[in-house]
């Protein structure tokens, strides 16, 4: 989980990094049954709407697609563009996470 994570963030930190993003805002929400990535920068391109231009960015495609269960980009009123980017995990892995999310055990 962590390494799909890491592989995650590290996909599209180099894509708006490519694409000139000059800074970028980098959030992770853990629930019970998924980590969510957000990445808010000045780009041009969506992320989850690039078209591979080169091998390269076919396969970052590839990855994501594989990694991720929901890829998306908004435009946001500041003009910078944040995407979002859903890894799911076992809850089983995080008993210890506290989540609102997470289903109540029946009585």
């Amino acid at each position: 989980m962590a390494d799909d994570l890491s592989i995650v963030i590290s996909e599209l930190v180099t894509i708006a990094l490519a694409g000139g993003a000059p800074e970028l805002e980098l959030s992770v929400a853990v629930h019970f049954d998924r980590l969510e990535v957000e990445l808010a920068h000045a780009h041009a391109v969506a992320v989850a709407a690039e078209r591979a231009s080169g091998e390269v960015d076919r396969a970052r495609r590839l990855v994501l697609d594989a990694l991720t269960t929901q890829l998306e980009s908004e435009q946001l009123a500041s003009g910078h563009l944040r995407t979002r980017a859903v890894v799911r995990c076992s809850p089983e892995l995080t008993t210890k996470v506290m989540c609102h999310f997470r289903p109540t055990p029946e009585a």
